[in-house]
């Protein structure tokens, strides 16, 4: 039994170890096609700057959760828990400026911000180890 409490298991073996961050690196890579596909399409709505901001913060998205599915680096996991603050503060404006917002949204984005930030904590976590 585990001495103390903690929101992330300690992996001992190294071969786990790496099979868990290339895992969620991997998961997170696919997540970074959002912003991808939104940026194009505010590019599309001729919201040009924005859609431009939001497409390259996720193309650095997708770099860097490629390349910790390589190697596990502290900056590219501080490189996305600052890509997520962004993310999570633009998402927090777009619901603010919604006219009709029901409690379903809330949840489902709670959870999906929460999901991503246990997979970055994860992984800091994995460095540490």
């Amino acid at each position: 039994m585990p001495d103390k409490f903690s929101m992330f298991p300690t992996i001992e073996n190294e071969k786990t170890r790496g099979k868990f961050r290339k895992s969620i690196s991997r998961s997170l890579l696919v997540l970074g096609a959002i912003p991808l596909v939104f940026g194009g399409i505010k590019i599309v709505e001729t919201q040009s700057i924005e859609g431009i901001l939001i497409f390259v913060l996720g193309a650095v998205w997708i770099f860097a959760s490629y390349q910790l599915m390589r190697k596990l680096d502290k900056r590219l996991v501080v490189l996305l828990f600052v890509l997520l603050v962004l993310a999570v503060a633009y998402v927090v404006k777009l619901l603010v400026s919604t006219s009709s917002l029901y409690t379903i949204d809330l949840l489902v984005t709670v959870i999906g911000i929460g999901s991503v930030f246990y997979g970055v904590g994860f992984l800091w976590k994995l460095q540490k180890c």
